[in-house]
């Protein structure tokens, strides 16, 4: 499930189910799911420094919130790009 990243719930009730059993429809970010995993899951080793995690998470939000928030201004503002005319 390494490339769902951007679908927590998908993830959290395929952590939850056992080898097996069928998940009931999971509403995601970008459709609607129903998994069922097919081998157990393996006991992963959380790393003694999460440092590089931290970092990546808070660098993910800084950016998201970034972006959010000048499109969020922009909107209120009722602006217009026309750079588009010039370039």
């Amino acid at each position: 499930m390494q490339s769902q990243g951007g679908e927590p719930r998908l993830q959290g009730t395929l952590y939850a189910l056992t080898a097996g059993q069928v998940s009931q429809p999971i509403i995601g970010n970008t459709g609607v799911y129903v998994v069922s995993p097919i081998t157990e899951k393996t006991q992963s080793q959380t790393p003694t420094d999460i440092t590089m995690f931290r970092r990546q998470v808070s660098s993910s939000a800084t950016v998201g919130i970034r972006t959010n928030l000048i499109k969020s201004m922009v909107k209120k503002a009722e602006m217009q790009d026309n750079r588009a005319r010039f370039y």
